[in-house]
C-alpha cells in the first residue's frame, strides 16, 4: 500500500469517526426537544414517529443524569477527535512535496485555525439569533466576551503560522517556496501567471 493510500485511509477513519461522534452529540441533543414535540402531536402518526425519535425520553432525573454523563463522554471524545482529524489531514499536507505545503507547522496551525473559524461562525450566529430572538438575558455580553478572547487568542496563532510559514519561504532560499508565498498569495496568482 503506497504512501498516498495510506493517508488517505487515515483520512477516512478520522473524519468518519469524527463525523460519527458529531451526529450522536447533536442527535443526543435533540432527545428532549423530540420528546416536547411528542407530548403536543395531535395525530397518532406524529406521536409515534417523534416517540420513536426521542427514544422514550420521559424527562425523569434518571434520563437527565445519563443525558449529562453521555454529553460529557461525546465531549471527551470529540476534543481528540478535532486535534487528530485536523492534524491527520494536516500531515497529509506536510509530508508532501508541493512548495508551501511541506511545513511542519502545519498541524497546529490546522487546529488553530479549526477552533478559530469555528468560534466565529459560532459567534456569528450567535449575535445574530441573541438580537432577533431578544435572548439578550441569557446571552450575555460576558459570553460574548470570553469567546472573542478564543477568537484574538487562537487568530494569533494563525498570524504567527502565516509569519512563520512567510519567513521560512524567505530563508529556506528555495526558489519555488519563495515564489509560491509572494508571488501567488501576497501578490496574486495573476502576477506569478504572468511572469511579471
Amino acid at each position: 500500500m503506497g504512501k498516498l493510500q495510506l493517508s488517505l485511509l487515515w483520512d477516512v477513519f478520522a473524519i468518519s469517526t469524527y463525523f460519527t461522534v458529531s451526529l450522536l452529540f447533536w442527535y443526543s441533543g435533540l432527545l428532549p426537544d423530540f420528546a416536547t414535540v411528542r407530548d403536543r402531536a395531535k395525530t397518532k402518526l406524529r406521536k409515534l414517529l417523534y416517540g420513536v425519535a426521542s427514544f422514550g425520553w420521559t424527562g425523569s432525573t434518571k434520563h437527565w443524569q445519563r443525558h449529562e454523563s453521555l454529553s460529557l463522554v461525546l465531549a471527551g471524545l470529540s476534543t481528540p477527535l478535532v486535534l487528530s482529524v485536523h492534524t491527520i489531514v494536516s500531515f497529509d499536507f506536510a509530508t508532501s512535496v508541493i512548495p508551501g505545503w511541506h511545513t511542519t507547522i502545519f498541524p497546529p496551525y490546522f487546529v488553530a485555525g479549526a477552533i478559530f473559524s469555528g468560534f466565529a461562525m459560532v459567534q456569528t450566529l450567535l449575535i445574530i439569533t441573541r438580537k432577533i430572538l431578544g435572548l439578550e438575558d441569557y446571552i450575555t455580553i460576558g459570553h460574548v466576551e470570553a469567546m472573542n478572547k478564543v477568537i484574538v487568542l487562537t487568530g494569533s496563532i494563525v498570524g504567527v503560522a502565516y509569519l512563520t510559514e512567510l519567513f521560512m519561504a524567505w530563508y529556506s532560499g528555495v526558489q519555488y517556496e519563495f515564489d509560491t508565498f509572494y508571488k501567488f498569495r501576497a501578490a496574486g496568482p495573476s502576477v506569478g501567471l504572468t511572469g511579471s
